[in-house]
């Protein structure tokens, strides 16, 4: 691969991150499943995602919960390109999740981060397009009072 081609493959690669934090955040959350391989995996200490169909089954899901409010800051996005079609990167997470009244729309007045973690990812380039193939998420601090997906009076 020349020049050209490794930073275009570096940007596509980078661009799945930013586009899985807008479907992430936007209420588009059963997207998430277009940025993998047919056989990708999404793994977090919680769950374990193998396969598109899987994947897209479980984020169909988190997309039905209108009122838990998220927002992905990713940075520090480091892709290698190992070759044609294959790379690798780290991506740094700090998430803010947080749950609020049913049909509002104000904004949620908490500051804390609920996870501040890492994806380790390996990107396949399949008919032209870079996708994930793996993205694995190591939590580095976490907030205990968050709750995930069950809304606090559920757990």
């Amino acid at each position: 691969m020349d020049a050209l081609e490794t930073l275009v493959a570096e940007r596509d690669c980078a661009r799945l991150t930013y586009r899985y934090c807008r479907f992430a955040d936007g209420g588009e959350a059963s997207r998430l499943a277009e940025l993998f391989t047919e056989d990708g995996v999404f793994q977090t200490p919680e769950m374990l995602l193998r396969g598109r169909a899987q994947i897209a089954a479980t984020f169909t899901e988190r997309e039905a919960l209108t009122d838990l409010q998220t927002l992905h800051l990713c940075t520090n996005i480091d892709i290698e390109v190992l070759g044609p079609s294959t790379a690798r990167g780290w991506v740094n997470l700090c998430l803010f999740r947080r749950w609020r009244e049913v049909g509002s729309t104000a904004p949620v007045a908490v500051t804390a981060p609920s996870l501040v973690a890492s994806y380790e990812d390996a990107y396949a380039q399949v008919e032209g397009r870079w996708l994930l193939s793996s993205r694995v998420q190591r939590v580095v601090f976490t907030d205990p009072s968050d709750t995930g997906w069950a809304r606090p009076q559920d757990r």
